[in-house]
């Protein structure tokens, strides 16, 4: 927020108004270049100067009373409340607003900002009063409503209601073209990782449940391996006692013991 004091000699203005309107434009041009923290979010104008000390400081503990001054008296001259009548807009700016995601944040707009005047070329720090901690939330309610998201370098972009509009309609189609990861979540994976998804056939199904069933009837309490307690009981348990999924792991652990020898009882069974 600021108060200015018009230099009026160098405005070519006359009345208050286009006094107004100059300096606004003054100020959207350097914003233009400003990040959007550092954007003024209101300006009052005043003819009167500004306090100061007798050094020639500004007595900037008295700005805020005078902001609130001038921008009652502001705010008391104009009546004007609420968005721009669909007649009064031009036609480029219906065309724009027949996109279904700027539409919505128009009402959006429209109702988040009743108090102040809408049109499409508002500026959104200057007469919505948008300031940095602003735009966080109306970017996520953005979100909500119209489903896309402006990052900060699209909103260094805006400089009017009419380019926030346009930032979310090119926004929302870029987003039309791309699917949604939840729709299609396999597009995360790589074709290595897709085989794990992939079903098992019948033979390899009917494999495994043969496997399991071998190594349960094995290591189960009042088989041989579950009363003697032989070294190859206790070597296989921990590799194939669990559910078999992989016949390749079987096939593994299995011969190598009944090879060794492993097998034989011991002396004295």
């Amino acid at each position: 927020m600021a108060v200015i004091v018009p230099k009026l000699g160098q405005i070519h203005a006359r009345t208050e108004e286009a006094i107004g309107q100059a300096v606004r434009e003054a100020v959207q041009r350097v914003s233009a270049h400003l990040p959007s923290y550092q954007r003024l979010s209101d300006f009052v104008l005043t003819r009167d100067a500004l306090a100061r000390t007798r050094l020639g400081k500004i007595r900037r503990h008295l700005l805020a009373q005078r902001y609130v001054q001038e921008k009652a008296r502001r705010d008391g001259a104009v009546n004007l409340a609420g968005p721009m009548p669909p007649d009064e807009l031009p036609v480029e700016d219906l065309a724009l607003l027949e996109d279904e995601a700027a539409k919505r944040v128009w009402d959006l707009l429209a109702q988040r900002y009743a108090a102040k005047r809408l049109s499409p070329g508002a500026n959104p720090q200057l007469d919505l009063g948008i300031d940095s901690l602003e735009w966080l939330s109306l970017t996520l309610e953005i979100r909500q409503r119209a489903g896309v998201d402006l990052p900060e370098q699209a909103i260094g972009r805006i400089n009017t209601v009419r380019d926030l509009l346009r930032e979310v309609s090119e926004a929302a189609v870029a987003g039309a073209r791309e699917v949604p990861w939840l729709e299609d979540p396999e597009r995360a994976l790589s074709d290595g990782q897709k085989l794990w998804l992939k079903p098992h056939g019948a033979m390899t199904s009917a494999v495994a449940a043969g496997l399991y069933a071998f190594n349960w009837a094995l290591v189960r309490p009042g088989s041989v391996c579950g009363s003697k307690g032989w070294p190859i009981c206790r070597s296989i348990s921990p590799l194939c006692s669990s559910p078999i999924t992989s016949v390749t792991s079987t096939r593994r652990c299995l011969p190598r013991h009944l090879a060794s020898g492993n097998c034989a009882a011991p002396t004295g069974a």
